[in-house]
């Protein structure tokens, strides 16, 4: 999961959809067409669209730019995986284009992905407010972790007109998904590990 970085799009819901299904190898699998045919230069991705299983196919081919891969890229280009790439790249087909990545929410990156039926909780909306307040939303995304189902959060926009300030003063991004790694309670505190696409500042 340390190997997922994003790249120019602003595609942080996807980016941070596929870092917490990375925890989950199944999940990856279940992603491509087997057996993998990587030797002809292509690859079907599998996507859930409109109540069915699609097979998007592209080639290995990724889009680089003085000799780095300028979308969704590995940390380490000659150590980890790319695969992720790949499925980027599919989902840019799916929709049209790589610019029609840009923004987005993660729950519906979750349900093209793996399918099921993801939801979401609004920090302004007064029943989510409550589960908050009386500690059962922290419970229930615990319950969650234990069981081993993927998880991804998202920051307010900038409360400055301009968008010129960036992060708020826990380092955390506006404007941005981040991936849920654990949710723990030790002692008394509450803990969410997050993990930022951009593979920096947690």
């Amino acid at each position: 999961l340390n190997a997922i970085k994003q790249g120019r799009l602003g595609d942080c819901h996807i980016v941070s959809a596929l870092i917490s299904i990375s925890q989950i190898p199944d999940l990856v699998n279940d992603l491509f067409q087997k057996p993998i045919p990587i030797d002809s230069g292509a690859i079907y991705v599998n996507f859930h669209y409109l109540g069915q299983i699609i097979k998007i196919v592209v080639d290995t081919y990724v889009p680089i730019k003085k000799g780095h891969l300028v979308f969704t890229h590995p940390q380490n280009s000659n150590l980890d995986p790319w695969w992720f790439s790949i499925v980027e790249k599919a989902y840019a087909k799916l929709f049209g284009s790589f610019n029609s990545l840009n923004g987005g929410n993660s729950h519906a990156a979750f349900y093209r992905l793996i399918g099921g039926w993801p939801f979401a909780f609004y920090f302004n909306d007064s029943d989510t407010y409550e589960l908050i307040n009386n500690g059962k939303l922290f419970n229930r995304m615990r319950r969650w972790y234990r069981e081993g189902y993927p998880m991804c959060c998202g920051s307010i926009e900038s409360p400055n007109e301009t968008k010129s300030q960036k992060k708020n003063k826990y380092n955390i991004r506006y404007d941005h998904s981040y991936s849920i790694l654990r949710v723990i309670k030790f002692h008394d505190h509450k803990i969410i590990y997050l993990r930022n696409t951009y593979g920096k500042s947690e």
